[in-house]
């Protein structure tokens, strides 16, 4: 699923890299390991440094710890959504561990959003050949089938997040990696 943003070499490579050790980190919370969490923050100051994507994983980042933080379902202590608050604010504090500082988020703002017609990879899905929404149906079809046999999917947290990454790398097709690692 991440073929092809990653057959070549180019800098979305640290974002791929980044986002799955972020996505591996929030797992090993939900298994009951507290600490790789806390390595949310320095992946943020590395990743701001390196390619854009980490507005995508500060974003994932941010609705899962919300998530996680407001579901009484979770078996969470108090001091353990502290926990989860603290690493999510030192986050976004991280991303200002750049030579721009809050520069970067202003530059992001106005250079990230829908409807770059001049990027072809920022076009939706719909936009390709047939051949390359091929991995992102397949990704869909992958995410349906674990949600209908998985209780992992059941979570709110996780369909939100699956959710949120199928819409948004259908509108720009660009973010499919972050989907099929997402799933």
């Amino acid at each position: 699923g991440t073929f092809w943003r990653t057959h070549t070499v180019r800098p979305q490579l640290f974002s791929v890299l980044f986002f799955a050790l972020l996505l591996s980190a929030m797992v090993r919370f939900d298994q009951g390991s507290r600490v790789p969490i806390l390595v949310a923050p320095i992946l943020m100051a590395l990743w701001v440094n390196v390619h854009g994507g980490w507005i995508v994983g500060l974003a994932v980042l941010g609705l899962w710890i919300a998530f996680r933080v407001v579901d009484r379902r979770a078996d969470l202590t108090s001091a353990q959504r502290v926990m989860l608050v603290s690493a999510g604010l030192l986050a976004v504090a991280a991303t200002l561990a750049n030579p721009y500082g809050s520069g970067m988020w202003r530059f992001l703002a106005e250079t990230v959003r829908f409807g770059r017609a001049d990027i072809e990879e920022w076009g939706s899905v719909l936009t390709h050949p047939v051949a390359l929404g091929l991995p992102w149906f397949l990704m869909l079809s992958a995410a349906v089938l674990a949600g209908w046999r998985s209780p992992q999917m059941r979570r709110f947290d996780y369909l939100a997040i699956v959710s949120v990454m199928a819409i948004l790398s259908f509108r720009v097709s660009r973010l499919d990696a972050f989907f099929a690692l997402t799933v």
